[in-house]
């Protein structure tokens, strides 16, 4: 029976170890969503053992980058440029998240651990000869394989727990992820052993693990503090033993410490304002978790139910004095804590890989303590529902995994929130920065850009399905062909978010004007691709070649292309 466990696991674990190594091969090595940062980052540690990048980081890395490809095959080679120069200027203060010293050193606005973490693969690229890009693959796989290997053989876990923990979490948002150069696996995967450790009444071990987490992602925070107080619990609250068990928990303060030293401030991200409790709103807390565009529910769906159900027969059970609660029946508070927390966040269609970035980490707390409730049922049910979960990760994969490309997918609608859009417009509404970017194509939230028309353009009509506007612009929907009269009514049947109007009512919508509405969308579109192409080395590459052969200037040429690209759409 034993031999059988055994081989069992063995198997999954190379299957495991195949379908990672076969994730983090045939992505592209890009530098997602503030992979520059980490990047750069990650050649100091490399050349000089320090976190402090220098002018000659950014230069090698470029010459690394030309050993294996062309720079203008770097989709981010114009930022990456930008920030050399920002680099190479003593009097520049600050860049795109990199800050100066008073000192002249620079550093980025994310603490350095998961960069330091990445040098030994940054050093397996050079000695593989592969794009140093590479490194962040490598380093994320194999943080998944030693997780795996973890729970597999290590763990003293039940055959049944060690299966669906593997399966649940290789193939949750996590798979996506794989190929990013951003801590999102790293945390996801140290905050998984820590909650495994406390399983095990080990509380150093979690503690440390916990507050290594938090050194990438400070809401962990909310996670350590449990953590701590569980183990004083423990402990029966022994004062000597309790501190001797929470002491690894000073880490979490170390990055404060880092920037307090050096610019004057615990946090450099909260200083730039990219946090501010007025973001967070009902409908992006509950669409951290149920959007169709980037919420949990792409990744964990059916899990989601299930754990909601698990929650609702175990707090009723200790109602009815069933049973008694343990600590970790705080884990569905915490999850919400760190919802509120992460919905602070500016900038929440953020570049992302399917799911909403903090949803990898914070799915984590879910799938553990579903498995952690199942152990109250038969093994027959709970084996069955854990397949039936897996399967159902996986066929969403095989859904969304197309639209996986670096850290685009947030620039565009997902298959399932399109299909609702077409069908059943009323019934999506998300926060407006989800709606406004995948939709006009722009990341322009302020009055500026409104109205935002979803439109739907079949046998040569164009309807128009969903309207956002911004509250102090609805007057210039008149300019499209409504009233004002009709303007007012929408209003009244319809709540802001975010300062942001949906209107969903397609009698009247059916008055706009669309020929108006065509010219005005044609001449934004245009513009918007015009400066896509200035902003893709290799596409200007090729347009300034075709001005050439043309005999034409460069602007006219890209007007042009522009134009044609339009016209094509």
């Amino acid at each position: 029976m034993l031999n059988r466990q055994f081989f069992f696991k063995g198997l999954l674990f190379l299957i495991v170890l195949l379908s990672t190594l076969f994730q983090a091969t045939t992505i592209e090595p890009y530098a997602t969503g503030d992979g520059i940062e980490y990047t750069l980052t990650t050649e100091a540690f490399y050349r000089h053992g320090s976190a402090a990048i220098r002018e000659r980081d950014a230069k090698d890395f470029k010459m690394e980058h030309i050993r294996h490809k062309p720079w203008i095959d770097n989709y981010k080679a114009v930022t990456f440029d930008a920030i050399h120069a920002y680099l190479k200027d003593p009097k520049a203060r600050e860049y795109g998240g990199f800050y100066r010293t008073t000192n002249g050193q620079n550093f980025g606005y994310h603490f350095s651990f998961y960069s330091l973490i990445n040098t030994p693969a940054r050093a397996l690229t050079a000695i593989l000869d592969i794009h140093p890009q590479y490194a962040f693959q490598i380093t994320n796989a194999f943080l998944l394989v030693l997780t795996s290997f973890l729970l597999l053989f290590y763990f003293k876990l039940e055959t049944w727990q060690s299966i669906g923990w593997v399966l649940l979490v290789n193939f949750s948002a996590v798979y996506y992820y794989i190929g990013w150069s951003h801590p999102e696996i790293m945390t996801a995967v140290l905050l998984l052993l820590s909650l495994l450790f406390q399983r095990e009444k080990k509380f150093v071990w979690a503690i440390f693990l916990m507050a290594l987490a938090s050194l990438q992602n400070q809401p962990v925070l909310i996670l350590l503090i449990w953590l701590v107080f569980s183990a004083g619990y423990y402990e029966k609250w022994k004062l000597k033993n309790w501190i001797q068990m929470a002491f690894p928990a000073l880490l979490f303060f170390l990055p404060s410490v880092f920037y307090y030293y050096y610019f004057g401030t615990t946090n450099l991200i909260k200083d730039a304002g990219y946090l501010d409790i007025s973001n967070v709103t009902y409908t992006r807390f509950l669409g951290f978790f149920i959007d169709l565009n980037q919420g949990m529910i792409l990744s964990l769906n059916l899990l989601l139910i299930v754990y909601i159900l698990l929650l609702v027969i175990r707090f009723w059970k200790a109602f009815t004095h069933q049973l008694k609660l343990s600590h970790e029946d705080f884990i569905p508070v915490l999850i919400l804590f760190l919802t509120f927390v992460v919905c602070m966040m500016s900038n929440w269609n953020h570049g992302m890989a399917i799911v909403n970035r903090y949803a990898v980490w914070i799915g984590i707390l879910v799938i553990y303590h579903s498995i952690q409730l199942l152990s109250a049922y038969g093994l027959r049910l709970k084996s069955s529902l854990i397949l039936v979960v897996f399967a159902m990760q996986c066929l969403f994969i095989k859904i969304h995994q197309p639209y996986n490309k670096f850290d685009w997918c947030s620039e565009d609608h997902l298959p399932f929130a399109k299909w609702v859009l077409m069908k059943y417009p009323q019934f999506y509404n998300p926060d407006p920065q989800i709606f406004i970017a995948r939709t006009s194509k722009t990341f322009d939230f302020s009055v500026n850009n409104s109205p935002v028309f979803f439109t739907n353009k079949a046998n040569g009509t164009t309807k128009v399905l969903k309207v956002a506007v911004h509250e102090d612009g609805l007057s210039a929907l008149t300019t499209y062909g409504l009233t004002l009269k009709q303007i007012n009514t929408l209003k009244t049947t319809s709540c802001p978010i975010a300062h942001w109007y949906y209107f969903n009512d397609l009698p009247t919508l059916k008055k706009i004007n669309i020929d108006h509405l065509d010219l005005v969308r044609g001449k934004k579109e245009i513009e918007r691709i015009k400066q896509s192409i200035y902003n893709n080395p290799q596409w200007i590459n090729e347009i300034t070649k075709k001005a050439n052969l043309n005999k034409t200037t460069l602007e006219e040429q890209v007007e042009a292309d522009a134009l044609y690209l339009y016209q094509q759409e």
